[in-house]
């Protein structure tokens, strides 16, 4: 399959994401500002749908319709959910019911669990589920053929790289997909402020190339941690990617419908 060229369309959840990460990138100004001209595209043709933007997506009938006559209308090849939140039964039946009708369209479903931190995710995400609900997430998301990621996104310059292995460890029977990314900030939040003050050698400007516009956003990323750990992935037979774009052409180009497994 031909490379994509980053298109995407955030929908925007019926509800605010009930959780408080510190690093939320969905509350920058640099994204409210640019988030008008997201929902301009709309009407336009787009590769990847995400619903709610990385907040939590709530599974309606009603929503899933929407979500599916949005890819539908976009010519999407997939609908990337991102989320932290516990699975519970009502959202796996969601989750499966987009799924059966996606897959009638020849469109993928792809599912990320979001894991920033093993040990300190009470203070860093606030409200979101433990560490063990991600996991067993992970388990029945295999379970039910669900193509999946764990998105170590952001990987946290405070946080140790040593720490980011054991999750690698902990999820790649589960998953072996994983995603790692850099952190956007603000130089206008107190979490912000503290990156750029103890870390600036590791933050920079970045053109937001899925943005209309390519606006420039502070961009921490800490590209020795982020190459170890996706060398280590590798070495035990898993698959790093740097984009979601990256995962969902693999995916395709291996014909697989919605299988965790290479």
């Amino acid at each position: 399959m031909d490379k994509l060229t980053s298109k995407r369309i955030f929908l925007q959840g019926p509800q605010a994401c009930p959780f408080s990460c510190q690093y939320c990138f969905a509350d920058l100004l640099c994204f409210q500002e640019a988030k008008s001209t997201l929902d301009g595209l709309v009407d336009k043709q787009a590769e990847i749908l995400y619903p709610s933007c990385d907040t939590e997506v709530g599974l309606a009938k009603h929503r899933i319709t929407d979500i599916t006559e949005l890819a539908t209308m976009a010519s999407a090849i997939a609908v990337s959910v991102s989320t932290k939140r516990r699975l519970s039964d009502s959202f796996l039946t969601g989750l499966l019911e987009l799924k059966r009708r996606l897959n009638g369209l020849g469109v993928l479903l792809k599912v990320s669990i979001s894991v920033s931190t093993k040990y300190q995710i009470s203070g860093i995400e606030k409200g979101a589920s433990s560490y063990s609900e991600r996991l067993e997430m992970a388990s029945t998301l295999r379970e039910h053929k669900i193509a999946s990621s764990i998105n170590l996104k952001p990987i946290l310059p405070f946080i140790d790289a040593s720490e980011y292995l054991e999750i690698v460890d902990d999820f790649i029977d589960k998953c072996p997909n994983f995603m790692v990314g850099g952190l956007y900030l603000s130089g206008e939040s107190l979490f912000g402020k503290s990156i750029l003050k103890e870390y600036p050698n590791l933050v920079s400007d970045k053109p937001v190339d899925w943005i209309p516009g390519k606006p420039i956003w502070k961009f921490c990323y800490d590209k020795e941690k982020i190459n170890s750990i996706i060398t280590y992935i590798n070495t035990l037979g898993g698959f790093g990617y740097l984009s979601d774009k990256d995962f969902v052409l693999d995916t395709l180009d291996n014909g697989q419908e919605a299988s965790n497994v290479h």
